[in-house]
């Protein structure tokens, strides 16, 4: 429960919404950067490609896909990561849809 709490609070000290935290915590998983504004980033270009069961819609799932994938390449990683990355932001989307 402690650490619920303190990454609770966290996220409010950071301002950030809950799509954009878990986008976040994911990229600081993996990535090094301004993690928080490319989480911001990130979540203002996905926001607009979804909504209400928008995981029942191949093409909303594929241009979801490719605005995360676009996103990504940005980072100097392998090729391997940024695919661990890239699945790990989409199960986390399409399970907070």
């Amino acid at each position: 429960m402690l650490e619920f709490d303190e990454l609770k609070n966290r996220q409010v000290e950071l301002g950030l919404n809950s799509q954009e935290y878990y986008l976040l915590l994911i990229l600081e998983k993996h990535l090094e950067g301004d993690l928080v504004r490319d989480s911001q980033e990130l979540s203002k270009k996905i926001v607009g490609k979804t909504f209400k069961n928008w995981t029942l819609q191949p093409s909303a799932v594929k241009s979801v896909g490719r605005t995360v994938r676009k996103f990504l390449r940005k980072y100097d990683v392998s090729g391997d990561r940024r695919n661990e990355v890239y699945d790990e932001i989409m199960e986390m989307l399409e399970r907070s849809e």
